[in-house]
């Protein structure tokens, strides 16, 4: 669900502050079109990365092209959040689950990432270290820490809807809503 925030009309561009999710963005769009009709536009993370960038129609006076533009970009994908245990007692409570149950979430857990995946369960297979480099330097990853370990048991994945997801041995584990 797309909710805008704010909108400004900076000396070339029309800027549109909005919510993805969880994930704010910034799309920026040309306001002049080029010779075939067209418009250029990117989307940033408010810190400025650039996660696309195109040309779209021109939009007719009053029309917002955030839905169809996000559409087109999105291509139906959900950015999701992973977490982790905050310290090394807390992966090993989690790893050793069935003695002392799961660490509290979000208490002792830390956001490591945040990527845009087809399904949440797509996740599992891009966050796991099948490079030296590990996947946090996947260029379908937004790192929010500067290391993680491969998902396991006791991480947990949060959907754009703000519902979390723990890994389990087999499967996932709903949370309740906090």
């Amino acid at each position: 669900m797309l909710t805008i925030l704010r909108e400004e009309d900076a000396a070339r561009r029309h800027l549109t502050t909005y919510q993805d999710g969880f994930e704010r963005r910034i799309l920026q769009m040309d306001h002049q079109p080029s010779a075939d009709g067209r418009v250029a536009w990117r989307i940033t993370e408010e810190e400025g990365a650039v996660l696309a960038s195109g040309s779209i129609e021109a939009p007719a006076d009053g029309d917002s092209p955030i839905e169809r533009l996000n559409d087109q970009v999105r291509a139906e994908m959900l950015p999701v959040q992973v977490w982790q245990p905050r310290t090394k007692e807390f992966q090993l409570q989690a790893l050793t689950h069935w003695r002392a149950g799961f660490p509290p979430f979000p208490e002792a857990y830390r956001l490591v990432a945040t990527l845009d995946v087809p399904e949440p369960e797509a996740v599992f297979v891009i966050c796991q270290h099948f490079t030296e480099d590990g996947w946090l330097r996947d260029p379908r990853v937004r790192a929010r820490a500067q290391s993680a370990h491969s998902m396991c048991v006791g991480d947990v994945v949060v959907t754009p809807d703000g519902q979390a997801w723990r890994v389990l041995g087999c499967g996932w584990e709903e949370l309740p809503s906090t």
